[in-house]
């Protein structure tokens, strides 16, 4: 919505029809037809991708135009900051193992072939074009920037949030929690 409003003046909550559902829910009503555009999860964008559905805008280009200087990371791990410095050497261990699940991931299509059988488990509608996105779509995602890079941009991404949505949108704080970002993985 935020970007909409930026680039083209349009405020999306009174110029549509928004539905809010879970992920698999509103993809199916994607294919039905029964809504114009979908906002998804990248598993469920990809597997539209592959029944032929088009991607009008990626997230880079969003959190770009909104002031990110980079792909954020859209992934995180969540866990007591205590906890983790109290065990940091298993802490960074899983950090290194999540690390080097990216980087097989994304250099063997031998390792994607072990999955597939995995990926289409109880799926009848899985097929190679499903596969190929999938993949596709998860290598695009693995995160290649610093958590440095990656903080500095949400604390701006945050400050254009607060101003456009407000305490509605953010609560009662002026910037990105502290804690947000762990900092332990560079000890």
């Amino acid at each position: 919505m935020a970007y909409a409003l930026r680039t083209a003046n349009i405020d999306l909550r009174t110029e549509t029809t928004q539905e809010f559902g879970a992920p698999p829910l509103l993809a199916e009503r994607a294919k039905q037809g029964a809504i114009d555009a979908v906002l998804n999860f990248w598993p469920y964008a990809a597997r539209l991708e592959a029944e032929g559905f088009t991607q009008l805008i990626g997230l880079e280009e969003v959190v770009g135009e909104l002031g990110a200087k980079g792909e954020v990371s859209m992934v995180g791990y969540v866990f007591n900051e205590k906890w983790a410095d109290k065990n940091l050497a298993a802490t960074q261990g899983f950090l290194r193992a999540a690390a080097k699940a990216n980087e097989l991931l994304a250099t063997s299509d031998a390792e994607w072939d072990r999955l597939k059988p995995l990926m289409s488990a109880n799926d009848p509608t899985f097929n190679e074009a499903t596969f190929e996105a999938l993949r596709r779509r998860y290598r695009e995602g693995i995160p290649e920037r610093s958590s440095a890079a990656d903080e500095a941009d949400a604390k701006v991404l945050y400050q254009f949030l607060r101003e456009l949505g407000g305490k509605k949108l953010v609560g009662s704080g002026t910037e990105l929690a502290p804690g947000t970002f762990w900092h332990g993985a560079d000890k």
